[in-house]
């Protein structure tokens, strides 16, 4: 009787989590494993719910019962690994993955999570290997074909990135990941109309879709209606004010059009949201800046380089408060660095040549500002970098 009684409340706790009631699922299997601390089931499932939750440490300590009396099965270490990454523990994590997969070498959310801790580690080439072979297993599950997608445009495999998502559609049609993510490489392409459809797709299927109001901003943004691209991306923050790259692109838009302070406000959400994100920490450095307030932007420059020394815009932004504050030696040193990996970059090329007009070096001025005109003949700060070495060479004779 107590084992049919203990059966029919996990049957409940499942139709709970089915329905995306998950308080009520903790509540009925929080009670079950108090009931039968000894059942492996509950006890996992109840861990499970508790990471959905955002409640790791307590799904830790559920883990760690199974554990102690020597009953974890693949589908405990699965979830181990799952508390290791929201720790940030990603060699743990992926001890844990690789453990579990030993025990069942196709479970796909397995070879999902050890990709993931994999790409935190830095190894992309094994992660791909991982995603590719839970395609295999799973054809109808999107969520390894957008890893895997994602995985190509980070090392530059775009038009290799849109075959996986085209595959991963044929059998996921109305996936708004996929679909997002088709959207995304055709703005990256710069086919606009291409993207707005897809975006708007997304929006037909499903009118409340953060992605889709994320995309349709990006695109408003490409067309020059700034102000349509904030409305859109402020729908999309209300719809998942926990996504950061949502309020990290606000700032990004909203800085564009003069709005320091707005710009902050967003970028401190962002930050918030995901700290350990050097672009979002940058993007708060450079709003920053934009508002005046100029020692805290050079602190959170200072901060963002000590983790990623080659950090470009945090390097830029750096130099120009360096150039702001008349630290002429320390600007053109960062501008100098910057043009050795970046010759093209037109912010570093004029004020550099500036700094050097200013110190009186004028050949090396003119022949970057030379150099420069050569490649757009109109440039009025190059022009503006000539005259001032022809008034300097004029004084000096």
């Amino acid at each position: 009787m107590a084992q049919w009684e203990g059966a029919r409340e996990y049957k409940r706790a499942l139709i709970f989590i089915k329905s995306g009631d998950l308080e009520r699922a903790q509540e009925v299997l929080e009670e079950l494993v108090s009931r039968s601390p000894g059942s492996v089931k509950a006890s996992n499932k109840l861990a499970f719910v508790l990471i959905e939750r955002g409640k790791p440490e307590r799904a830790s300590e559920i883990l760690q019962g199974v554990r102690s009396r020597g009953q974890q099965d693949f589908y405990t270490h699965y979830l181990t690994g799952r508390v290791h990454i929201t720790a940030k523990m990603t060699r743990e994590a992926i001890a844990e993955f690789t453990t579990a997969l030993s025990l069942n070498p196709r479970d796909v959310y397995t070879l999902n999570g050890i990709a993931q801790a994999l790409l935190v580690e830095g190894d992309a080439e094994r992660a791909e290997k991982f995603l590719r072979k839970a395609i295999e297993i799973n054809a109808k599950d999107p969520t390894a074909y957008v890893s895997l997608a994602n995985i190509l445009l980070s090392r530059k495999r775009t038009d290799e990135a849109l075959g996986i998502v085209r595959e991963g559609l044929s059998g996921c049609e109305r996936d708004a990941s996929l679909t997002f993510l088709e959207g995304r490489i055709s703005l990256q392409n710069s086919d606009l109309p291409h993207a707005a459809a897809r975006f708007d797709e997304i929006l037909r299927w499903y009118p409340q879709s953060p992605l889709g109001h994320l995309g349709r901003g990006w695109v408003h943004e490409k067309e020059g209606d700034l102000s349509q691209a904030i409305q859109m991306l402020e729908r999309a923050a209300q719809l998942e004010p926990g996504h950061s790259i949502t309020w990290a692109e606000l700032g990004r838009i909203r800085l564009q059009r003069g709005e320091a302070a707005d710009s902050m406000i967003a970028y401190e959400k962002a930050t918030a949201i995901e700290p350990d994100s050097c672009d979002h920490a940058s993007g708060l450095a450079q709003a920053c800046y934009h508002r005046g307030h100029i020692i805290r932007a050079w602190r959170g420059a200072e901060q963002v380089l000590a983790r990623y020394p080659d950090h470009r815009q945090t390097r830029l932004l750096k130099a120009l408060i360096s150039l702001d504050e008349d630290w002429l030696d320390q600007a053109a040193r960062i501008f100098e660095e910057l043009l050795l990996v970046d010759r093209d970059n037109r912010l570093a090329t004029l004020a550099l040549a500036e700094i050097r007009a200013q110190r009186k070096d004028l050949d090396s001025a003119e022949d970057q500002a030379q150099e420069f005109l050569s490649r757009d003949p109109g440039c009025l700060q190059a022009l503006l970098v000539l005259s001032l070495v022809g008034l300097s060479r004029g004084h000096r004779e």
